[in-house]
């Protein structure tokens, strides 16, 4: 199993991975998510910030992807 994941410390997001869900691995730079608050930008109609996961297939041989849990 490969777990992926991410934290956010105010304005940071870090993503990260684990192959027990244990021990986390950071991947890539820290990202400023500053822009997924709520009062970002003047047009006051943002919902806020979702979460979700998906994976597409590539290599065209039709393999699945299967999540165990989301949280």
């Amino acid at each position: 199993n490969l777990h992926l994941g991410f934290t956010i410390d105010h304005e940071k997001l870090q993503f990260q991975f684990s192959n027990d869900g244990e021990n986390w691995t950071n991947i890539g730079e820290v990202k400023d998510a500053s822009q997924l608050s709520d009062d970002y930008g003047n047009n006051w109609q943002f919902t806020g910030a979702f979460a979700g996961i998906c994976c597409q297939d590539l290599s065209g041989a039709n393999a699945p992807a299967d999540f165990d849990y989301f949280s």
